[in-house]
């Protein structure tokens, strides 16, 4: 697809140097917030429980603040991606997804990965 430049309120067209990755899912929350567009769908590629020993899940970021941890699980909530939170050794682990395929969670996580560029681990849940 060739580069062209956007129509710009009658300016003509306007070229942007910065990287547009993300655009799509601003634009999506603008909508919302505008009440015209459609709510993200949650994601058929995860189950909306939490998760069992022998589940696949996708570990997305440890966390030394509960804070920092809650607000990462607050976003991707917001997406219908039903993150939850594992506690060890003082640390908080953001995981998404449960009782998934194996293939599945590598699926889910390069839809993680290109919607908020986070490079998640595919693995299997255990309560310990």
């Amino acid at each position: 697809m060739p580069l062209q430049g956007v129509p710009w309120y009658g300016q003509g067209d306007v070229w942007f140097k910065y990287s547009m990755k993300g655009s799509a899912k601003a634009i999506d929350i603008i909508l919302d917030k505008c009440g015209i567009g459609a709510s993200q769908e949650k994601s058929n590629l995860v189950s909306q429980r939490l998760p069992k020993n022998g589940d696949w899940t996708l570990l997305i970021a440890t966390f030394k603040s509960l804070e920092n941890a809650s607000k990462l699980i607050e976003k991707l909530n917001a997406y219908g991606h039903p993150a939850y939170l594992k506690t060890k050794d003082n640390l908080f682990i953001v995981n998404v997804g449960a009782g998934i395929l194996r293939k599945d969670a590598e699926l889910f996580k390069e839809k993680i990965k290109d919607e908020f560029s986070l490079n998640g681990i595919v693995a299997m849940y255990s309560e310990n």
